[in-house]
């Protein structure tokens, strides 16, 4: 009695099993068909999207004629940006040269300030200097011993060296065209080159300058050349020679005559 209970209770199970399974399936099944349904639906609705885009880009493209349009306006815009860089860097250019001149004049301005400077404080003490100079003339010429003088000597070539280091030089001497500007012409000269004319040729007191200040003007003796003097021809002369030709002409036709006589 209780085996037949047992294998009715193990038949029961496993048809409610079957039974389970058998549901699932249809339920899994029907999950497939719908979502497979979904699936086609979302497709059809992308192609429709692609070709609308597709339309819609189709429409937004450019005409020829846009572009050959929107071509030469960019070329306007250029050239137009071309003449304003070139009007810039003319303008540029110009204030640059400009600049440039402003500080060359400044620059030239300061030297020749710089010069007449250095020339006033030289002109100052120039003159002790000299007197120093002509002292040792005077001492070498007395014959005083070099032992003395040698001291006197050491301090002149000093000035004479910080002033070189001012600027200050010579002026052209002898040799130099004259110029008024530097020299002071004591005297004139004949010479007989044609060459030595309106120059020094012996100076008489050196000049110095710095730069274009003069210190002291060289005084000179300038050459001059005159050209000399032809003699005036004697027309007295030129007629008594031109009759005594005449004569003899005629004296020689006469002669000539009697001898084919």
């Amino acid at each position: 009695m209780s085996t037949t209970t047992d294998h009715e209770s193990v038949t029961s199970n496993s048809e409610e099993a079957s039974t389970e399974e058998g549901t699932e399936t249809v339920e899994n099944a029907e999950d497939g068909t719908h979502s497979t349904g979904t699936d086609e639906v979302s497709g059809s609705e992308d192609d429709e999207s692609s070709e609308e885009s597709s339309e819609d880009s189709a429409e937004e493209l450019p005409s020829v004629e846009d572009l050959l349009k929107e071509r030469d306006e960019l070329k306007g815009k250029v050239e137009e940006w071309k003449g304003l860089y070139y009007k810039i860097n003319e303008a540029f250019q110009k204030k640059n040269s400009e600049v440039q001149e402003t500080r060359k004049r400044l620059e030239k301005s300061n030297e020749i300030n710089q010069a007449r400077l250095r020339g006033q404080v030289v002109s100052n003490i120039f003159n002790p200097f000299e007197n120093l100079k002509r002292s040792i003339d005077a001492c070498t010429q007395a014959g005083v011993d070099e032992g003395l003088t040698g001291g006197l000597v050491m301090v002149k070539d000093e000035f004479w060296a910080a002033f070189q280091k001012l600027g200050l030089e010579e002026i052209p001497g002898v040799g130099s065209l004259f110029n008024p500007n530097i020299h002071e012409a004591l005297t004139t000269m004949p010479v007989q080159d044609p060459v030595l004319n309106d120059t020094v040729v012996q100076v008489y007191t050196t000049g110095y300058r710095i730069n274009d200040t003069v210190i002291r003007t060289a005084q000179v003796i300038v050459g001059k050349y005159y050209a000399p003097v032809e003699p005036a021809k004697d027309d007295s002369a030129e007629g008594a020679d031109e009759s005594t030709s005449n004569d003899s002409t005629a004296a020689s036709d006469s002669s000539s005559d009697f001898s084919e006589e």
